[in-house]
């Protein structure tokens, strides 16, 4: 009888197995599948921001000496219409993934302990975290300016990123005619936040392209530490929607301040050789950020593992914030000009990711 029992049961059970060994192999392929596709971005963002980097060389040189105009407010109003589009891709990716993907993980992480240690947690620990990211980033961000304020010239003192697209201003040809020698794009910066119009906006004799190294240094050192974090939110992505978003918000942002960074660079002190060293920073930057978070997810699921992913998630959503609304549309609205446009720009990234959200759920 009991043969019998064994005999009946054996086929049921044998169908189990097979099932748990298909949903394992199914589960195995999937994170290989995403496991390559991080490699993939892991390279492309290496490339992209590179060359975007690298870009600023030859467009210093070939800038250097045009004296349209035109051209110049051309391209300062590409620049800044797509740090426009990308901090509205910034908004989406943190606001509609990135954040709701933190509240999964930590609420996860709340029911295993629920689970393992009988303590109920009633506390809002994912906005918490996200915080905690963005006061991290706000505290080394401003401490950097601190002393960077005690060691430069009281001319100097503005925020790091107030001045690394201001580059391609307008400049009249009567300022061109009357200067004897030019030393790199221009002698003077139009500050977009003045409150004056291009026609009769106030000059500073100091060049644009004329930064100390102390200062391309400083900023390529807080632009490289934004960038680990954005590159550690791409490792930690358990799924490939969500990667997907997540790079698109990255990759955009990174060109532009990749481009913006070797605008900066290109103008001061440093050499051919410290200025294509620093870009491979920068580049380098966000592919370690997310080693690193492939690193954490490929660890074995437990608890400690998930505590960890949600933290560094949280952190990394703190720096979206912090970019979004500290860096990229304070600096692009404060300027007098095309506010229409930029807002324009916020809202079509912003839609870009949610349609792309749309599609891929």
């Amino acid at each position: 009888m009991a043969e019998a029992v064994t005999m009946l049961n054996g086929p049921e059970e044998m169908s189990t197995t097979t099932m748990m060994n298909f949903t394992s192999e199914m589960d195995a392929q999937i994170k290989k599948k995403l496991l390559s596709e991080k490699i993939i971005v892991m390279v492309t963002m290496l490339v992209v921001t590179f060359l975007f980097g690298m870009i600023p060389l030859k467009l210093f040189s070939a800038v250097r000496h045009n004296t349209d105009v035109t051209s110049r407010i051309r391209w300062r109003l590409v620049i800044s219409f797509a740090s426009c589009f990308a901090g509205g891709v910034f908004i989406a990716a943190c606001l509609l993934d990135l954040l709701p993907d933190v509240e999964e993980k930590i609420q996860q992480v709340l029911l295993e302990i629920k689970d393992q240690y009988k303590v109920d947690v009633d506390y809002p620990l994912a906005q918490f975290i996200v915080v905690m990211g963005f006061f991290l980033i706000l505290t080394i961000e401003q401490t950097v300016l601190h002393f960077r304020e005690s060691w430069m010239s009281e001319v100097d003192r503005e925020p790091l990123l107030s001045r690394s697209r201001e580059g391609l201003s307008a400049r009249s040809y009567d300022t061109i005619n009357r200067q004897e020698t030019i030393t790199g794009l221009s002698n003077e910066v139009h500050h977009a936040h003045d409150g004056h119009a291009a026609a009769d906006h106030a000059h500073i004799p100091h060049g644009v392209f004329q930064h100390s190294s102390l200062r391309s240094i400083l900023l390529l050192m807080a632009l490289s530490f934004h960038s680990v974090f954005e590159g550690l939110a791409i490792g930690l992505q358990e799924s490939q929607e969500s990667l997907i978003s997540i790079f698109v918000a990255v990759i955009v942002h990174k060109a532009v301040m990749a481009f913006s960074l070797g605008l900066n660079i290109a103008g001061s002190d440093l050499s051919v050789k410290s200025f294509i060293i620093s870009n491979v920073i920068f580049s380098v930057s966000s592919p370690l950020g997310l080693a690193i978070g492939i690193g954490v997810s490929d660890l074995p699921d437990s608890l400690p593992q998930n505590i960890c992913n949600g933290i560094l998630q949280g952190i990394a959503g703190g720096t979206f914030l912090y970019i979004t609304f500290f860096e990229v549309l304070p600096h692009e609205l404060n300027s007098p000009s095309n506010r229409l446009w930029k807002v324009l720009f916020v809202v079509l990234g912003f839609a870009c990711i949610c349609g792309l959200l749309f599609i891929v759920h």
